[in-house]
This record gives structure tokens, C-alpha cells and sequence, in this order.
């Protein structure tokens, strides 16, 4: 995938921080579906995750509708349009896990598109941040979306990968278990 022009606000995020973009595999989708996804988004669409850590374990949530890896992810979602990336990312981690949290850094960035065979792109962006507790109890807020929440050491993450599946993993999901790995490596 061609990541160029990278846009403003992914780059104002990315570059201070040194942080990497990530070229992930493309998503061949329906021409029908290009289209409904740029008539709700626009050309471009953005999410945003949080690595919320605390005493060498993160959060992992297990997403209702969520396939891949088992449903195990990270707290993220949309960003809804004109709202803040990072804003998203707190507000996420409430809806997904009951915790208010600040984001401390970006971690990462994944970058793909939706392409259909004629209808052209939609490009995708999951800004992947570490984010600290500030307080809330840790807890699924919507068990028709949230169905487990937990706190998980690096085993526990890498085990819960290993049993359900990597290989046909989400590109999204990959990356995602990417950074959470190169994150509990750069601790220790």
C-alpha cells in the first residue's frame, strides 16, 4: 500500500514522537461496500487504541462481534468525525473497560485501505497509544460489545494469540498484538 500523502493529523502524532507507521495489507472489499463506507467516512478513516498498563500487565478486552484472535484485542474503536484522536482513545477505553485513563504516548501507528474493484479507496488508520489509569472499576460497560475484560501479563497475551490463531489473524489485529508485544519487550 502506498502510504503517501500521509494526512496532517497522523503525522502530527507520528513525527514528534519518532513514532513508526506501519504498512499493512490492503482490504479487498466490494465496490458496494467502498461506497457505503465513504458515504458514512469520507475518504479517510481513523481508530484509536489504547495499551493501558499498570504494574507489568495491560488490558485486554474480549470484543462481542470480533472474530479474529478469539475476540482478544486491545480497548479502540472509531474515531468519530471531527472528534480528537486521542480524545477517541480515552473515551474508547471507557465505553470498552470501565477505565478513565490519559494517554501518555503514541506506540504506534497501522495504516491499510479498503479497495474496491472499481470504486477506488478508502484509507484506515489505527493509532495505537500507551495510556495510564486515572480511576473508573475494570469492567465490561456494554456486554452486547464487551463480553470479558482482564488484566494480562505478556504470557497471557501471547497465550491467548497462540490459542486462537495468528496466522489468519486481522492485519489490524496483527499489528495491534505487535505493538503490545514490542511494548512489554521495551519494558523488560
Amino acid at each position: 500500500m502506498n502510504l503517501e500523502p500521509i494526512p496532517e493529523c497522523i503525522r502530527a502524532i507520528t513525527e514528534p514522537a519518532g513514532v513508526e507507521v506501519w504498512d499493512l495489507p490492503v482490504w479487498r472489499m466490494s465496490d458496494e461496500w467502498v461506497h457505503r463506507l465513504r458515504e458514512t467516512w469520507g475518504p479517510v478513516r481513523y481508530f484509536a487504541s489504547t495499551v493501558i498498563e499498570r504494574d507489568g500487565r495491560i488490558v485486554l478486552i474480549r470484543d462481542a462481534e470480533k472474530e479474529s484472535v478469539g475476540g482478544w484485542t486491545i480497548p479502540g474503536g472509531s474515531v468519530e468525525l471531527g472528534e480528537d484522536i486521542a480524545a477517541a482513545a480515552v473515551r474508547e477505553a471507557k465505553e470498552e473497560c470501565g477505565l478513565d485513563v490519559v494517554v501518555t504516548r503514541p506506540l504506534a501507528v497501522g495504516a491499510t485501505a479498503a479497495v474496491g474493484p472499481t470504486a477506488g479507496r478508502i484509507d484506515y488508520y489505527d493509532v495505537i497509544f500507551e495510556a495510564r489509569v486515572l480511576g473508573g472499576v475494570l469492567g465490561a460497560a456494554d456486554p452486547r460489545e464487551v463480553v470479558e475484560v482482564r488484566w494480562a501479563s505478556r504470557q497471557d497475551a501471547e497465550s491467548l494469540v497462540a490459542q486462537h490463531g495468528f496466522d489468519n489473524a486481522h492485519p489490524f489485529d496483527r499489528s495491534l498484538f505487535r505493538c503490545i508485544r514490542e511494548f512489554f519487550e521495551k519494558r523488560g
